[in-house]
């Protein structure tokens, strides 16, 4: 199998994450990306950045499952180093990767550091080039600030809440966010929460309040469609506006 089939053979099986097939078929493809043989390293170096984002999202699903966790770690190494630099990844990509590496690294332990590590690394690149933000999406931005916050990162949230509020303002204020589903609003909110009450982050908490009440229309126009669909006897529509 080539790289990019491991990456869609992994995010298969990562829709049925309680399956016992599913674990199975997923640690016999992660064998192949820590294996030093020499076909197999060649595939682990073959993968771009659409298919380590795509892989570590999909390996991420089984937070328990130590032979995944390192096959993610093999490939987290990598990150932000040729060919991986953080330039060569699309915003998406880079919120997609933030919130497989809190999953990982949710508890205190190495891992925990290792994602740090890596993640200190996005938010250096992104201070460096906060123009990248022109392109985020509202739900990647929320998918990023909230992998900082799980991770208690507060350099990085000091470092990214002015260009991420900004966008998110200006997503607002051009009715975009209307096109995102609840789930992914409610994601950016909790992305934000950190930015508004957090002690370590005072001189971002008026505009992140600000943020929150430009989102208020949003979220009410989104769960009065909710409510009006189940009073109709609609089936509920996740992407409903």
């Amino acid at each position: 199998m080539e790289a990019q089939a491991v990456a869609n053979a992994l995010n298969a099986l990562s829709k049925w994450p309680d399956e016992a097939e599913a674990r199975a078929a997923a640690l016999v493809l992660a064998d192949r990306l820590t294996s030093e043989a020499e076909g197999d390293a060649r595939l682990r170096q073959s993968m771009d950045a659409q298919a380590v984002a795509s892989t570590l999202h999909a390996l991420s699903r089984w937070p328990q499952e130590s032979g995944l966790h390192e096959a993610a770690w093999c490939l987290a190494a990598r990150l932000g180093s040729a060919p991986l630099e953080w330039s060569t990844f699309e915003f998406g990509q880079t919120g997609q990767i933030a919130n497989a590496l809190a999953r990982l690294g949710r508890d205190e332990d190495g891992n925990a550091v290792l994602a740090r590590d890596v993640l200190m690394g996005v938010a250096v690149h992104l201070e460096l080039y906060p123009e990248r933000f022109d392109s985020a999406e509202g739900r990647h931005v929320g998918m990023l600030l909230k992998a900082f916050a799980q991770l208690r990162l507060h350099d990085a949230l000091r470092l990214l809440a002015t260009p991420a509020l900004e966008r998110v303002m200006t997503l607002c204020q051009e009715g975009r966010l209307r096109e995102e589903p609840l789930e992914s609003v409610g994601t950016l909110c909790m992305g934000l929460l950190p930015l508004a009450r957090s002690p370590e982050l005072p001189r971002h908490r008026v505009r992140a309040l600000q943020t929150f009440d430009a989102l208020k229309p949003v979220v009410e126009h989104k769960i009065d469609a909710y409510l009006r669909q189940a009073r109709a006897g609609q089936a509920l529509v996740p992407g409903c506006t």
